[in-house]
This record gives structure tokens, C-alpha cells and sequence, in this order.
């Protein structure tokens, strides 16, 4: 989030080293097609750039596409693969982009949770879904873990922020900066448009809450 199509255009031209027509340098930051003339950075090359607050005071965070590699592999290494659910209750941050693109690199099916849920709306949504990994910071993990124990399928948790101490959880708890930096770069699942890639819920106020399956095509 920048100020402006000038201003993207200019943090773009900065961050790889070349001067390029505004509009085609500000498309090609976004990952959206520019002018004929535009030159386009390849995807390892291109970053993410947060900006929060305004005036002079601003944070930037630039994260490298090839980043949500790392979910992909522990993923993997737990047995989450293609179809297999994982449950992402995290809020806004660069958790959020990694945990989701590396399950969708996996072939797996994310299911958003809202930070506001509670313990209850939580545990029938992971039940329902039969999510087998959760990625979960640690404040809303202190409010919902004794109700994580009703989620049978449920086998490992990666906690952003602190890690927490050991109460004999049924679930792996693990946390998630430093499995992240221990993880290698892996190839990606075999992938259609019309793969399953994001479960999205209704807010159950006339009912059960149901759960919308969406496919890759609509990322």
C-alpha cells in the first residue's frame, strides 16, 4: 500500500534497479499487465510492500513472493497435502499471505477464521471442515486451545508469536517463525483452475454456518 500510482511507481523503479513509465511500473509492482512496453519483474524478484499509518510515520515490510515456500514444506512433512484442510486464524500481517499461499502451492484448502470468533464458532468450523493443521497467533491460541481438543482431525498447530509451554495438547503445538526459517524450498502441487483452494463460510445467523468451497480461479 503506497501513496499513489507515483508513488508505487517509484518504490518499484527503486527496488529493481531500472527507471520504467509509471503506470507500466505500478501495474508490474501489482502483478497486472502494464503497456507493450512494459518490463515485467520475474516473480522471485517481486515484493509485497505494506505501508501502515500516515504522514511521516510508516512502516514497510517487503516480502519476497518465494516466501510461502516454507508452509509448503512443513506442510508436507505433516502429512497435509492436496484437498486437505488448514485452518488460518490470524490477524492482518505477512502470516496471513504466507500461511495462505503456501497451503495453496500445497494443493491444500484454507478456511479463514475471523479473530473475533470464539472459542465455539472456531471449533465447528474446523470440525466441520475436518481441517488437519491450524496457523493461529498466540493471544487467540490462549482463548481457544482446551476448545481445540474437540477437533478430532486436528494435528498440528502453528503458533505465530510466542511459543507457548507444553499442556499435553492432543495436537502437534509448534511455533511458527521458527519452523518457518527451518524449512527449504519444495516444488508445488499439480494445480487446475478448478482445484479446491478456500473454504469461506457464512456467519450462521439463520442457522448452522455452511461452508462455501471455492477453486483456485478466483485468487
Amino acid at each position: 500500500v503506497l501513496d499513489g500510482a507515483a508513488g508505487l511507481a517509484e518504490h518499484a523503479g527503486a527496488g529493481r534497479g531500472g527507471a520504467r513509465h509509471e503506470a507500466g511500473a505500478a501495474a508490474g509492482a501489482a502483478g497486472v499487465a502494464g503497456d507493450e512496453q512494459t518490463e515485467v519483474a520475474p516473480v522471485a524478484e517481486r515484493v509485497l510492500a505494506v505501508a501502515v499509518g500516515g504522514g511521516e510515520e510508516r512502516v514497510e515490510a517487503a516480502v519476497g513472493v518465494a516466501d510461502d515456500v516454507a508452509p509448503r514444506v512443513v506442510l508436507d512433512e505433516r502429512g497435509v497435502g492436496a484437498g486437505d484442510r488448514v485452518g488460518v486464524m490470524v490477524p492482518q500481517g505477512v502470516e496471513v499471505v504466507t500461511a495462505h499461499l503456501g497451503s495453496f502451492r500445497a494443493g491444500a484448502v484454507t478456511v479463514p477464521l475471523s479473530v473475533k470468533f470464539g472459542p465455539e464458532a472456531v471449533v465447528y468450523r474446523l470440525r466441520h471442515s475436518g481441517a488437519r493443521l491450524l496457523v493461529i497467533d498466540g493471544a487467540n491460541f490462549g482463548r481457544v486451545r482446551q476448545a481445540l481438543a474437540g477437533v478430532e482431525t486436528l494435528r498440528t498447530v502453528l503458533v505465530v508469536g510466542d511459543a507457548p509451554a507444553d499442556e499435553g495438547d492432543p495436537a502437534e503445538v509448534l511455533p511458527f517463525d521458527e519452523v518457518h526459517a527451518a524449512t527449504e524450498s519444495a516444488d508445488t502441487a499439480d494445480t487446475t483452475a478448478n482445484s479446491p483452494a478456500i473454504i469461506i463460510y457464512t456467519s450462521g445467523t439463520t442457522g448452522l454456518p455452511k461452508g462455501a468451497l471455492h477453486a483456485h480461479r478466483i485468487l
